[in-house]
């Protein structure tokens, strides 16, 4: 037996959610993203209210490229995440990576801020700002080089307008 003593309420042992939480972690690991959805929601329906149990929830469906129940969990873990500041510094993380996997990324870069800003009112939890800023970063020149490309994109639409063909990848016999 792993666990001597299990007690629900975590105050003299392992709550069960937790043990649920450690199936979704062996699950995840093993690439398995139905396994660890099934883990991990077992852990929310032990404790629902635990911000954690719904940000591993959240991460999981994201694996799994379930992007808005993934945005689902991850936000009802923002709105529990209460005192605990190491969840929400994840949670801002995840939701930040999310918005960019969902090209909102206007979005991204305001949760990149948010994440940046975050362990400046709250100086015991560990972060990585320089990964923030570096996303950030990422996402203005990804704008700038779509920016450019609507120029050379208008360009070759007019070209095909002149010559009367389609564009390239709608002809026949093209893969």
């Amino acid at each position: 037996v792993l666990f001597r003593s299990i007690d629900p309420a975590g105050r003299k042992g392992i709550k069960p959610s937790t043990i649920k939480l450690l199936d979704g972690h062996k699950a995840v690991v093993a690439r398995d993203w139905p396994g660890a959805i099934a883990a991990y929601q077992a852990a929310v329906d032990l404790d629902a209210k635990d911000a954690e149990c719904h940000y591993f929830l959240g991460a999981a469906y994201v694996g799994k490229n379930d992007f808005a129940a993934g945005d689902r969990e991850l936000a009802l873990a923002l709105e529990l995440v209460g005192a605990r500041d190491d969840v929400h510094l994840r949670v801002l993380y995840a939701l930040a990576d999310l918005r960019e996997r969902q090209g909102r990324l206007s979005d991204a870069k305001t949760l990149w801020a948010d994440y940046e800003a975050f362990p400046a009112g709250h100086p015991r939890v560990k972060s990585y700002p320089a990964s923030a800023t570096e996303r950030a970063r990422t996402i203005d020149a990804h704008i700038e080089i779509a920016r450019q490309y609507d120029g050379v994109k208008y360009r070759i639409e007019q070209r095909l307008k002149e010559v009367g063909a389609p564009p390239p990848d709608t002809m026949p016999g093209k893969k």
